[in-house]
């Protein structure tokens, strides 16, 4: 009697790890967001981003940093971009003491860069703990890759080790659905990890 339990519960202990298994592989695939951590600075730093987004460019110039992914459009025979994730790094400096100056410059500018230019919201967020600024706009700005030259943005100003740091998510106004909660998956799971 105690070996036919035994082999039931064996039995039982197998069929439940079974499913545990195909259980983590269908919630790892399903998430649809890979992770990155970079280091800039001595500053290493992780984000998740949608697996539908290709690496686009990595630069390292002078003192600032830039990180572009791009998600091409289905519809694109030219393989033009719909979204685009894009992080900023800028060293302070007396032009650019923070990122709430930084911001208020971006903002007497990009008048003039976009046509049209809409301020649709400016609030406080929290990014890895940091206490940002949240702005999202929308206008007609010609970068010559988008699918669309007319753009909604979702962007970050923060402060962190002397640095501005400008999170966006960038999308073609046509294709803008989900781009919202792409935009808050990539702030929620930004970290700062030094």
């Amino acid at each position: 009697m105690t070996s036919i339990k035994r082999a039931s519960f064996l039995h039982s202990i197998s069929i439940f790890l079974i499913m545990a298994f195909f259980l983590g592989i269908i919630m790892t695939g399903c998430s649809g967001y890979k992770e990155v951590t970079l280091t800039r600075k001595g500053i290493q730093f992780s984000f998740e981003y949608p697996s539908s987004y290709e690496e686009f460019c990595y630069s390292f110039q002078s003192e600032d940093f830039y990180v572009g992914l791009v998600r091409y459009s289905v519809d694109s025979q030219e393989r033009l971009v719909d979204r685009k994730i894009d992080i900023y790094i800028f060293k302070t400096d007396i032009g650019r003491p923070d990122a709430t100056s930084s911001l208020n410059s971006f903002l007497e500018n990009r008048v003039f860069d976009y046509e049209e230019f809409q301020l649709l919201e400016r609030s406080s967020v929290k990014v890895s703990g940091i206490d940002g600024e949240l702005i999202i706009y929308s206008g007609y700005y010609d970068i010559g890759y988008f699918i669309s030259e007319h753009l909604k943005v979702w962007a970050v100003y923060l402060d962190y080790k002397d640095i501005i740091w400008i999170l966006i998510i960038s999308s073609a106004i046509d294709t803008s659905d989900g781009a919202e909660a792409e935009f808050q998956h990539f702030i929620d799971t930004f970290r700062f990890l030094n």
